[in-house]
């Protein structure tokens, strides 16, 4: 090498090393305005970033295994893969930032914040994780029906025992247990809402008719809060809304839960739906219609209807603040809050799942990240 291509060589590495270090005070200075976001999960999913894209790895397609695939979640500005003999965590490019061996026969991942809480539903085993590693784990005396984790790291797993018809166990997040709730009816799932507050829903079946139960109890004290019940009520699906409502999908209509009273907000213009998704801020959801047609509505967390749109058919749908996600057996649309269409790219997929940091499309056999920077 020639004198003249060294110091080449030198200036480029100057003039690269002062982009990243451009690169990495301009992120910590955004890190520092919004403290919230400032986290050691965060920091250190940061470093492996810069790391991934100085050596040019990563991808916007990831390969799945697909008979070993159990489920894939968003997961900060990344994405989890779940599968039957572990969990593999990932960055929006693909590059793995940690993977963790699992042996459940039926595992299930819940999400929130910085935390991954993976359990055997049927089995007595669950782990909490962030992006890099174990942060504890847990047995059960009885057989996990359902868990949920807070964006503290507080784990409320439910659970099937003798002496009741089951039982809710808050740990923290060093696994320590905090607060133990048997209950008198039948567990379906619990949700962290609130300080210190947990919700946890329930069927107490009498007769010919089931009620779906709401108790609200201090997972720290123990104290129940509140408790009503939905009369004749099913849940299809549940999901937690924005402003701090618990909302319950059912064959007729969706039911808004408040911590003390449980209404109607909207009936369903079909007999049941078909397919839906449940975002923080709105619903989208797909009715099959006696023209063989497929019509899309989206409600707020109010109930309040935003728009419908027909379909020829509908494969998965996608949600969060105004951005509405459609994905059909040819094609995949973006709407926003008034129906409007912002996007539409061909696509042949399985599902596509979305939050304001990032956007995926999944197959059997591989997940790929969209780029929707056009939309405006």
């Amino acid at each position: 090498m020639t004198t003249e291509h060294k110091k080449q060589v030198r200036r480029l590495d100057l003039i690269r090393g002062t982009l990243v270090l451009t690169l990495i005070l301009y992120i910590v200075v955004a890190l520092v305005m919004n403290s919230s976001y400032l986290t050691v999960d965060r920091l250190m999913r940061l470093r492996a970033d810069i790391a991934s894209a100085l050596s040019n790895r990563g991808s916007s397609v990831t390969s799945l295994a697909a008979d070993d695939t159990v489920e894939v979640v968003l997961f900060q500005d990344g994405f989890a893969v779940l599968s039957r003999n572990g969990l593999s965590i990932r960055s929006d490019t693909g590059v793995e930032y940690s993977s963790h061996v699992l042996q459940f026969k039926q595992p299930c991942i819940k999400v929130s914040g910085s935390y991954l809480l993976c359990f055997d539903r049927g089995g007595t085993e669950w782990c909490l994780f962030n992006s890099f590693r174990r942060l504890c784990s847990g047995s059960e005396s009885g057989d996990i029906i359902n868990g949920s984790v807070s964006s503290e790291g507080y784990v409320a797993i439910a659970s099937e025992r003798d002496s009741a018809k089951g039982c809710v166990t808050v740990y923290n997040e060093d696994g320590l247990a905090l607060t133990r709730w048997n209950s008198e009816y039948y567990l379906l799932d619990n949700f962290f809402s609130g300080k210190n507050r947990l919700i946890v829903v329930s069927l107490a079946s009498a007769r010919e008719k089931t009620d779906t139960v709401f108790t609200v109890f201090n997972y720290k004290s123990g104290e129940v809060l509140s408790s009503i019940a939905a009369e004749d009520v099913f849940p299809l699906a549940m999901s937690m809304k924005e402003n701090g409502s618990l909302e319950l999908l059912t064959s007729a209509g969706a039911v808004s839960f408040n911590g003390d009273t449980g209404c109607l907000i909207y009936n369903h213009p079909e007999p049941s739906p078909g397919v839906y998704c449940q975002g923080e801020s709105a619903s989208l959801i797909a009715y099959q219609t006696l023209s063989g047609a497929v019509w899309v509505q989206a409600f707020g967390e109010d109930g309040s209807l935003l728009f419908g749109a027909e379909y020829p058919s509908v494969l998965s749908l996608a949600c969060y603040a105004d951005r509405f996600f459609v994905l059909t057996p040819t094609d995949l649309f973006v709407l926003d809050s008034s129906g409007t269409v912002l996007y539409r790219r061909a696509a042949m997929a399985a599902r596509v799942l979305a939050s304001p940091e990032i956007s995926l499309l999944l197959t059997s056999s591989s997940v790929e990240v969209l780029d929707l920077s056009e939309i405006p």
